[in-house]
């Protein structure tokens, strides 16, 4: 085998040099591709994390639309009337009780949009609500594609804008 010299390195193609290299030499590329790939996801994650704390700091009823504000309020009374940790709406609006496998009478749609009341509305009212007043959970339900939490930092100003509502 002859000496590397300055020359040969000059001259060595891509394909040589990934050739040339021992497994020993690749396991450590990979684990610091890997590494450095960890730091980057772990910084982009506490960065999403906080602008999303900054949101809900920022956030309040009086950002919301009268359409937004009035769906996340009815499903407040609901899910704290019945000391419930979600709340289950099924396609054409009316409230799930989860113990008793069966719809209530409680239609959303036509307390929320009484003039309107269609079901294209109601999922796009729902949807844009922001996640500091309303939490959609990854459940599947048959029929049922919105299940939904009002979240701890906007109970207690759901409250109080229904104390006031009185």
């Amino acid at each position: 085998m002859s000496p590397i010299t300055e020359e040969k390195i000059k001259n060595l193609t891509l394909k040589q040099l990934f050739h040339s290299l021992t497994l020993g030499a690749w396991i450590w590329i990979i684990v610091g591709l890997v590494f450095i790939l960890g730091v980057a996801y772990k910084l982009g994650y506490e960065a999403g994390i906080k602008q999303l704390a900054k949101e809900n700091e920022r956030s309040s009823v009086s950002q919301l639309s009268g359409e937004q504000r009035k769906l996340v309020t009815e499903i407040w009374k609901y899910q704290k009337h019945n000391s419930l940790s979600k709340v289950i709406i099924t396609r054409d609006g009316f409230i799930f009780n989860d113990a008793e496998k069966k719809s209530t009478n409680i239609n959303l749609i036509s307390i929320v949009l009484p003039h309107v009341g269609d079901q294209q509305r109601f999922e796009r009212v729902i949807l844009s609500i922001p996640i500091s007043f309303l939490i959609h959970l990854s459940e599947t339900r048959w029929n049922s594609p919105y299940v939904v939490t009002i979240p701890d930092t906007a109970r207690s100003e759901l409250d109080k804008l229904i104390k006031e509502a009185r």
